[in-house]
Parts: structure tokens; C-alpha cells; sequence
């Protein structure tokens, strides 16, 4: 019993000695953080937080301020008091410690702390603000700005009051707010802000309220002031900027050249749309309409669009924007431009159709004459061509001396394209016979090659006219059906955006009841049989699925060996009697007369 009592007491005595003294739990709350940032005439700042601060438990001996800024220079005249009562308390000293990581250890002197309770502390540092970027140009004035500590707790109306010299214009907020990038602009209000502005004679506030500040937000507080508010010797940035440039005067040599290039610019485009307009009209003339695309007279077009053009490219090169300029270029191409014309369409009147020779049918259509600003032609192409090339050449010279020189010539250089490439020739009704003879021939050759195809040009001859109207390809075989007229391959022309086009058709002539007016409704069942030239005439219209020679010369083809007489005629031997009919004659039967097979020689009767 003895021995157990000397062990416990044995226990005792070793947990005892090896015991550590317990240390004291700390909770800190933060109330408020009142900055004033005082700026001397030379960019260095004094900083004073005033920080209302909370404690339970304790005793607090220190704590971190986890200063945005770095390179500080802490001040030893730091102080705590008791904020709870309306006497103040003791004032008790602060020590202020750099910590390797850009913060700042904050000590209370002497080794009993504080303890439960709201104190206000008095943290001070100076910061040189020209190191950095806290201090730069903003247009006229100075941008001065200041990025506060992070707190781990959000708190609400952070203050931040900045004293500055006293200068002529009144300093005001920049409106930066928390955690704002260099790059970005001054004016971006990521917080709202609250700001007061107090002018003295020697110096001026500025007081930026926040309402509400985040947990770890670092808030970047900035105004902007004026540059003499500094003194403009110790640092470049303080000083304010240079006067403008005087406008640099154009010497009289190049302005002259200058004038002489619009006016030769204005004169000479003008011209070329006033040759253009004459070009049109003649070329429609009594065929079609013209169509500008700005339906104004001929004469303002003229008038207006040379000066127009002038004028675009004088703004393009004298404004920043070129907008203006090109607004102005386009509406010149307007002025410029046709669109495609309005054919005229009269009813035909009586004529006849003659054969003629393929060198008159077929021959080649004579070069237009005046149509050199005509990219449809050979001497348009080649004139068109030319001036893209000059085009090209001016757009590399000026690419030398700018780029933007070379896009304004390659832009303003499509001025040319509705002088060649619109009110073209091609868009015109083409003439009867050079129009489609060309085409008319190579089908007529490819029929021709055929075995027992006969096919030669066929013209329409209007009554009291010296000019052909129209031309066909009048073919046929050598034996044909009995009832067979002919078959015809005529083109007819069609007007669109990109011009006229030839679409071939093909005209089938038969006589009226005849085997071979059978044999093509057995062909072409459901097809529209009309009227001829004559009363017992009928003719239909076919077209190739596609407007090609190939597939309208295998067309006619095809019906031409449908209108082949197949059966040979029936040859009585010399001296054989005649057989004759042992039918009585019916005094009131109807004779039907047929009509004897003629060979491919032209109509002798008039054109229905």
C-alpha cells in the first residue's frame, strides 16, 4: 500500500516538471479600415491605416497586414488605444516589421498584449509611388493610384482619403476598382464608389467610400490630378505634355500636283462615262431600252460622277476613317452602272422565206464598231485588261511607300468594272443572221454528215423590208414520209442577268392527216399540233432537254429518220394492164386527194 501511494506521488511529480505553460486562445474580428494616403509634391506617399479591430480572448501580441504594395518603409510611430470608452485610453506603441513575403508583422510593445475588447490601431509606412506604375500619364492629368492590404474577412465602407498639393484644377476620382488590370481602361467601375473632394490653399482631399469590401479582395483606390500639383524635376512622368505640333504646312509644288491629279481624276472619269452613255444608247437603239441604275438624266450622271469619285478618294486619304470616302466611291460605280436592258418586242408582220447561200447565212458577224468600253468585245477586253494591269502596277508602287495607299487603289480601281462590264453588247437582242449563224451552222454541218440528210440555211424576208428577220436550218430526208413538209432548227434568243443566250428549238411540218402527220403522233404522244402556213398544215415545237449543238442535232436527227419513207414504191412492169376495180362507182363517195411527194425546194406561197 505504501509502495502504490510513493508511485502516484512519483507520477505527479514527473507531469509536473514536464508541463509547458498553456497558451491563450485569440479571435479578431475586423471592424473597419480607414486609409489616408498623403502625397508629396515629389511622388512619395506617407500611409496611415486606421484599423477598428476586435478581440475575444487574448492576450494579442501581433498580427500580419498583408500589404498589396511592396518596397515600404514601415514608420515607427505606430500606436494602439481602446476604442470602447469615450476617454481614451493608454496609448500603447507599435512596432511595424517587413516579413519576407511582401507583408507586414505588426507587434504590440511590451509582453502583456492586448486582451478582450475594440481597439483602434495606427499602422504607418511610406511608399515611393513613382517606382511602378502608380503613377502615369491619363491625357492631361496624372493618374495617382494606391492598392489597399487584403483582408481575410469582408467588411463594409472602406475608407480611402488622399491628400495631395494643392494645383490649379480640382483633383477628382479615376474610378478604378478591385483588382483592375494595367491594360485595361481607367474608367472600369468594377466597385462603386462614393467620393468627396476638399480644396484648401495648400492642399486638396479626395475621400473614395467603398460600400462594401470581400473577403481577399485587394482594392486598388485611384484619382487623377493635376501634373503641376508635382514637382516636375525628379521624374519625366510628372511633367506635363508636350504642346501638339504645328500642322505641317503642304508646300505650293505638291499642293499644284496635288490639284492637278484630282482635277485630271475628275475630268477623265466623267469622260469615260459620258462615252459609255453614248456607246449604250447607240448600240440600243430601235433594239432595247437602257436601264442606269441610278434613274437620273444622262447629263447629271455625266456631271456628278467624276466629282463624286474625286471627292471619295480626297476623303479617304484625308480622313482617319475612311468610311465617308468610300461611301462616296461606291455611290460614283452607282452612277456608272446599267442594269440590263429592256428589249423592245413588236408583233411580225407578213413576209416569205427564201434559201440562201451558207456564205451569206453563215458568214462571220462584222467587228461592232465603238465599242472599245465593252469588255464583251476584243478591243474592250484588251482596253479592260490594260488598266487592270495599270491597277496592279500603281497598287505595288504605293505599297512601298504604305499599305493602306495600296488598299485604297485596289479598292477604288473596281470604279472600272461597271464601265467595262455592264451595258455590254451582249446583253442586246443578237442580229437574225450573224447573231445565230454560227451556231446554226454547226448543226447544219453535223446533219449534213448524215446519210440521206439534206439541210440548207433558211431566211425570213420581211414584206417590203431589204433585211432578213430570221434564220432557221430547213432540212429533210431525201425520200421522206408522204405528208412531210420539213423540219426546221431555229434558235431563239432569251435576255438575263449575265446576257443573251441562244435556246434551240426545233419546228416539225406535216400535212394535216397525212402517214407522216400519223407516224409523229405515234412518236409523240400528246404533243400540240397548230396551225401552218397553210390550212392543212399542222406544226408542233419541240426543245432539247439541254440548249446544246450536240443534243439539238441528235433531236433532229431522230425525227428525220421517223420521216424516212421506208416502204419502196410499187414498179408495174411496161405493157401490164392496169387492174381495175370491180367496186361500182358511188356517185356519193368522198375522194380524198393525196398530195404528191415535192422535193426540198423553198414554198411558193406566203408565210401565215
Amino acid at each position: 500500500m505504501k509502495v502504490k501511494v510513493l508511485l502516484i506521488a512519483l507520477s505527479g511529480m514527473a507531469l509536473g516538471l514536464t508541463a509547458t505553460p498553456a497558451s491563450a486562445w485569440v479571435e479578431t474580428h475586423l471592424i473597419s479600415d480607414d486609409v489616408r494616403v498623403e502625397v508629396d509634391r515629389f511622388g512619395s506617399a506617407t500611409i496611415d491605416h486606421g484599423i477598428t479591430m476586435r478581440i475575444h480572448g487574448g492576450p494579442l501580441r501581433s498580427f500580419d497586414l498583408a500589404a498589396a504594395d511592396g518596397d515600404v518603409i514601415p514608420l515607427d510611430d505606430g500606436t494602439v488605444i481602446s476604442a470602447q470608452t469615450e476617454k481614451p485610453g493608454p496609448t500603447i506603441p507599435l512596432q511595424v516589421m517587413p516579413r519576407p513575403d511582401g507583408a507586414l508583422r505588426v507587434n504590440v510593445a511590451g509582453g502583456r498584449g492586448l486582451s478582450r475588447g475594440i481597439f483602434l490601431f495606427h499602422v504607418r509606412y511610406r511608399k515611393n509611388l513613382l517606382t511602378g506604375d502608380n503613377i502615369r500619364r491619363d491625357g492631361a492629368m496624372l493618374r495617382v493610384r494606391w492598392t489597399g492590404p487584403i483582408w481575410q474577412e469582408g467588411h463594409d465602407n472602406a475608407r480611402c482619403t488622399f491628400v495631395l498639393p494643392a494645383a490649379p484644377t480640382e483633383p477628382r476620382a479615376s474610378g478604378i476598382g478591385a483588382n483592375a488590370d494595367e491594360g485595361e481602361t481607367d474608367d472600369l467601375d468594377v466597385g462603386v464608389f462614393l467620393s468627396e473632394v476638399k480644396r484648401s490653399a495648400d492642399h486638396d482631399e479626395v475621400e473614395l467610400i467603398r460600400p462594401h469590401v470581400a473577403r481577399s479582395e485587394a482594392v486598388t483606390w485611384a484619382v487623377r490630378v493635376d501634373p503641376r500639383a508635382f514637382d516636375d524635376s525628379s521624374d519625366p512622368r510628372l511633367r506635363p505634355p508636350p504642346p501638339p505640333p504645328p500642322p505641317k504646312l503642304v508646300p505650293l509644288e505638291q499642293r499644284a500636283a496635288y490639284a492637278a491629279a484630282g482635277g485630271a481624276l475628275l475630268l477623265g472619269f466623267s469622260v469615260l462615262v459620258a462615252c459609255k452613255a453614248r456607246q449604250v444608247s447607240r448600240h440600243a437603239k430601235g433594239i432595247a431600252r437602257p436601264r442606269p441604275l441610278v434613274p437620273i438624266p444622262t447629263s447629271l450622271r455625266i456631271l456628278f460622277s467624276g466629282p463624286v469619285l474625286a471627292l471619295g478618294i480626297a476623303l479617304q486619304l484625308k480622313l482617319d476613317d475612311p468610311w465617308w470616302g468610300t461611301l462616296l466611291v461606291l455611290l460614283a460605280m452607282a452612277l456608272t452602272w446599267y442594269l440590263p436592258p429592256i428589249w423592245h418586242l413588236r408583233a411580225r408582220g407578213p413576209g416569205r422565206w427564201l434559201p440562201l447561200a451558207d456564205r451569206e447565212a453563215f458568214a462571220k458577224p462584222p467587228a461592232p464598231s465603238d465599242a472599245w468600253l465593252d469588255a464583251s468585245t476584243r478591243t474592250g477586253r484588251i482596253l479592260f485588261g490594260l488598266a487592270i494591269a495599270v491597277a496592279v502596277a500603281a497598287a505595288y508602287a504605293a505599297s512601298r511607300v504604305s499599305a493602306y495607299g495600296a488598299y485604297l487603289v485596289g479598292f477604288n480601281s473596281a470604279a472600272l468594272v461597271p464601265l467595262f462590264g455592264t451595258g455590254r453588247l451582249r446583253e442586246l437582242r443578237p442580229h437574225p443572221l450573224f447573231g445565230s449563224g454560227s451556231i446554226l451552222a454547226r448543226i447544219a454541218g453535223k446533219l449534213r454528215a448524215l446519210e440521206g440528210i439534206r439541210a440548207i440555211a433558211w431566211a425570213r424576208l420581211p414584206t417590203g423590208s431589204g433585211e432578213f428577220d430570221e434564220l432557221r436550218v430547213l432540212c429533210a430526208p431525201k425520200v421522206p414520209l408522204r405528208g412531210f413538209t420539213a423540219i426546221e432548227v431555229g434558235l431563239v434568243a432569251a435576255g438575263g442577268l449575265g446576257g443573251c443566250i441562244h435556246l434551240p428549238e426545233i419546228l416539225i411540218r406535216v400535212i394535216d392527216a397525212s402517214p407522216c402527220h400519223d407516224a409523229f403522233l405515234r412518236l409523240l404522244p400528246g404533243s400540240r399540233w397548230v396551225r401552218g402556213r397553210r390550212a392543212d398544215e399542222r406544226v408542233t415545237v419541240l426543245q432539247p432537254r439541254l440548249p446544246t449543238v450536240a443534243m439539238t442535232s441528235a433531236l433532229a436527227a431522230r425525227l428525220l429518220a421517223r420521216a424516212v419513207e421506208t416502204a419502196p414504191p410499187t414498179i408495174r412492169a411496161a405493157g401490164a394492164p392496169a387492174r381495175a376495180s370491180v367496186r361500182p362507182a358511188d356517185p356519193h363517195r368522198r375522194i380524198r386527194v393525196q398530195t404528191p411527194r415535192k422535193p426540198l425546194t423553198p414554198p411558193r406561197h406566203p408565210v401565215a
